[in-house]
């Protein structure tokens, strides 16, 4: 069997350098959550805010009234929408999306579909484009059109 000594002063050594990663991994770990937090937020390239007056359902989420911010990583299909508000925390994709001129004006476009209301399409106009959503009920006669404005929180470029 063979054996290795290992020079003098060797064994300190390896010990500073098992200390000097643990108090890197302590020490940067959470600045890294930090930055990669703020990187996340800066990421996406819709951001808005909105206060759904009555319940509704956007495509299969039933959303009670209440306030609401929402987010798009990307503008780009399938427009996946993230809500967060009313006590949920759900992703919506949109079915289509149309581009359009940019403008200032942000709205979702609800309709009333019997008794009950369903979110129909985003207009997103501070990146150019209207996305539409599934009610669910493609046949049924709606017999009212709501806006809701969004308060615009943030766009990427």
């Amino acid at each position: 069997m063979l054996r290795l000594s290992l020079p003098e002063g060797t064994k300190e050594m390896k010990v500073t350098l098992m200390k000097l990663k643990q108090f890197c991994k302590l020490a940067l770990v959470p600045l890294a959550l930090c930055l990669s937090a703020g990187i996340g937020e800066a990421q996406n390239a819709y951001q808005g805010k909105f206060t759904l007056p009555f319940e509704a359902r956007w495509q299969n989420v039933v959303l009670p009234a209440g306030n609401y911010t929402i987010s798009m990583p990307s503008a780009t299909a399938p427009y996946t929408m993230f809500v967060r508000g009313g006590g949920k925390s759900v992703m919506i994709l949109g079915i289509s999306g149309n581009e359009r001129a940019v403008s200032e004006k942000s709205e979702l476009r609800l309709i009333r579909l019997g008794d009950s209301y369903a979110v129909r399409s985003l207009e997103a106009g501070q990146i150019g484009l209207d996305i539409d959503y599934s009610t669910g009920r493609s046949h049924a006669p709606h017999t009212a059109m709501v806006k809701v404005a969004v308060e615009l929180a943030f766009v990427g470029t």
